[in-house]
This record gives C-alpha cells, sequence and structure tokens, in this order.
C-alpha cells in the first residue's frame, strides 16, 4: 500500500466517522486516478504537494500564520477567498481563520487528524 492508498483509507475512515467532509474522499480519489493516468512524474508531485502541506501547517504553528507555499498550490487549490486549501478546509478552518492566522482557540483534534492524514504520505516518500 502506498502512502496516498493510505491517505485515502484515512481520509475515508474519518468520513465514515464524521470527521470530514465526501469532498475530501473526492479530492483524493481524482488526485489517485490522476496518477494512475500520468504515473510516477505524477506521484512524486502529489507526494511533494501534502508534504509541504505538512510542513505548512507545522510552520503556521509556529508563526501563528498559515501560507501557502508554492509546492502546495500547485496541486490543491485554495477554497475561495481563503489562503487555506480546498482539501481537509472543514477541519483547516477550525485550526486557521481565513487569512491563515491562526486561532487562539484552535481545535486541537482537528489539528491532530489534519496532521495525521498528511504524515501518512509524509512518512512512505516515492
Amino acid at each position: 500500500m502506498t502512502g496516498l492508498d493510505s491517505l485515502l483509507v484515512s481520509v475515508s475512515t474519518a468520513y465514515d466517522a464524521g470527521l470530514l467532509n465526501r469532498h475530501d474522499v473526492e479530492r483524493v480519489q481524482n488526485i489517485i486516478k490522476s496518477i494512475e493516468k500520468r504515473g510516477l512524474d505524477e506521484l512524486i508531485t502529489v507526494s511533494y504537494a501534502f508534504i509541504c502541506y505538512y510542513n505548512d501547517v507545522v510552520a503556521g504553528l509556529n508563526t501563528k500564520q498559515f501560507v501557502p507555499s508554492y509546492g502546495l498550490r500547485e496541486v490543491v487549490s485554495l477554497y475561495p477567498n481563503t489562503l487555506l486549501p480546498k482539501f481537509l478546509y472543514g477541519q483547516l478552518s477550525n485550526v486557521f481563520d481565513s487569512t491563515g492566522k491562526l486561532l487562539e482557540n484552535h481545535s486541537k483534534s482537528s489539528l491532530d487528524l489534519i496532521l495525521g492524514v498528511l504524515a501518512l504520505v509524509k512518512l512512505s516518500r516515492p
């Protein structure tokens, strides 16, 4: 099982538990289909984007400001009128506001879920 397969299982499980919405599951499914069509180069690009996403969240915690990196924005689109990615937006918006500022009373469970999901790809680089 690849990191992206683990990501899909994790996202699907979180959806079944009511923690994520169906759009997040569909986004991962579409990413995997795209990789199957385009091959290893696409896998490397997507894996890099999710590693950037993980690193962007951690950096945002340290600086109290989430700033999406180029590597993330290359694969994951941003939610309209925000600095937050569409993927995992529902959870990320419990941690950072639409301008990327760390919420004073951010949800630790949302943060754990985000980092846990993204760590699956981070830990299994292609």
